[in-house]
C-alpha cells in the first residue's frame, strides 16, 4: 500500500469494511477502498488524496474555539 512517512499528514483512524483501527501504527498497510480520518495542512492532505488518485476528493473541516 501507500507510504505516508514524510507526508506531513498524521492518519488519525483507518476504516476497512466494517473494521475500524484507531491510531494506526506505522507498520500498517493500507488497502484501496480504505477510508482515512487524517490530520495535516490542507495542502498536505489535497496533495496525498492528489497523489493516490482518491475518488473522493478529501473532505475539510475547520474547528473552532
Amino acid at each position: 500500500g501507500p507510504h505516508l512517512t514524510g507526508k506531513k499528514v498524521l492518519v488519525l483512524a483507518v476504516t476497512r469494511d466494517s473494521d475500524f483501527v484507531p491510531a494506526p501504527g506505522a507498520s500498517t498497510v493500507l488497502h484501496a477502498g480504505d477510508r482515512l480520518l487524517c490530520y495535516g495542512l490542507r495542502e498536505s492532505v489535497r496533495h496525498l488524496a492528489d497523489e493516490q488518485g482518491s475518488v473522493e476528493s478529501a473532505r475539510e473541516a475547520t474547528v473552532t474555539a
